[in-house]
């Protein structure tokens, strides 16, 4: 009898753990959208420093919070590339291109990105 319950229990285990389907995991572009071309400058130049993180965001998982002060990662939704990453390329097309070496450097920090989901839809 125990070695039935103990084989219907190893059974029954081995089922749980069956994988069923899966959501697909789904990767979003951080983008400010379309720069603008930039005209040759002269005098001094702008140097974009690599964008620094909170060490919970300088990741690719992407965050949400459902209360005030509770941060949490999704499970299926990545950026394609760490956010610090992309702000420090997307800030640097624009501000460094056309202008002449030396002179300015733009030092930036990521305190927080994450998704608003406290409300439905929530916001971003």
């Amino acid at each position: 009898m125990k070695t039935m319950f103990v084989f219907l229990l190893a059974a029954f285990a081995a089922a749980c753990s069956v994988p069923g389907p899966r959501e697909p995991d789904r990767y979003f572009v951080l983008d400010a959208g379309a720069a603008q071309a930039a005209k040759p400058r002269s005098g001094a130049s702008l140097v974009v420093a690599p964008t620094s993180a909170s060490s919970f965001y300088d990741t690719q998982d992407i965050a949400y919070s459902r209360a005030p002060g509770v941060r949490a990662y999704y499970q299926f939704n990545r950026w394609t590339e760490r956010p610090q990453r992309s702000i420090h390329a997307q800030l640097a097309s624009r501000l460094e291109a056309g202008a002449p070496g030396g002179g300015l450097r733009l030092n930036t920090h990521l305190e927080e990105i994450y998704h608003d989901a406290s409300e439905q839809p929530g916001a971003d």
